[in-house]
């Protein structure tokens, strides 16, 4: 069975219970298990993301004491990419104002029962599509694997015998071939600038004679040689979207 962790903050302690008990349980009947932290104040979810600890799903009130849900989310889609957020409220007239942190799912409270089973749903469906943007790496003469998310991976650089991996969160450094990142890209949108570049196109933002500038303005060499090929692919890459 497929295991997540996921975070669930609700300021009533009895809805808390009532909504985690049930969650667990839809999503259980999907395959599912979920190892749900629950948290009575976004400040407390605030403070546990800050120790380290990391959910792949975050179950949010909206209206809470001190921060509300919305703030609080706010707050850590800075450091998470792509995080799950699922409403679960009452505050219907706050839906619109919620996209501003692009949630997965609203639910009312007042339909939890009705809507619980299409949400778990939804959520197996994303997650299965997530699990398949994933690449990994070994590490030469190493145990380490690292394991990345595709549509979070900049581009990968490599310097004499190591790979810097340049995502949106983080640089990590790998000891390892370019070739083995191409490899392990192959199909996944990444193109190759130059001998010891790799970059996503889906971070590119202008391409051209000498060197392609990416969406957070930084330059990578382009070899003149492979200007066309370059062009060619990224333009196929765009039309299948």
């Amino acid at each position: 069975m497929e295991k997540v962790k996921a975070a669930i903050c609700e300021d009533d302690a009895k809805v808390l219970s009532y909504l985690s008990r049930h969650l667990v349980d839809a999503l259980k009947k999907r395959g599912i298990e979920m190892l749900l932290s629950p948290f009575s104040t976004g400040e407390d979810l605030l403070c546990a993301l800050g120790n380290g600890e990391t959910f792949q799903i975050y179950f949010m009130d909206i209206e809470m004491p001190g921060m509300n849900g919305i703030d609080v989310c706010q707050r850590f889609a800075f450091d998470d990419p792509q995080p799950l957020i699922i409403f679960i409220s009452n505050k219907e007239s706050l839906v619109f104002q919620s996209f501003e942190v692009r949630p997965f799912r609203f639910i009312r409270k007042s339909h939890f029962m009705e809507e619980l089973d299409g949400m778990a749903a939804d959520v197996k469906r994303e997650l299965t599509r997530r699990r398949g943007s994933l690449v990994s790496i070994r590490e030469q003469n190493s145990t380490n694997v690292f394991s990345f998310d595709v549509n979070t991976l900049v581009y990968v650089e490599v310097l004499r015998k190591y790979c810097t991996v340049h995502t949106i969160t983080e640089d990590v450094m790998i000891k390892c071939r370019l070739s083995d990142f191409e490899e392990a890209l192959e199909g996944h949108g990444f193109l190759r600038p130059h001998r010891s570049y790799l970059v996503n196109y889906r971070f590119i933002f202008r391409i051209g004679k000498e060197e392609i500038t990416l969406d957070n303005q930084t330059k990578l060499p382009l070899s003149r040689r492979k200007i066309q090929e370059l062009k060619s692919r990224y333009l196929a890459l765009l039309g299948k979207e």
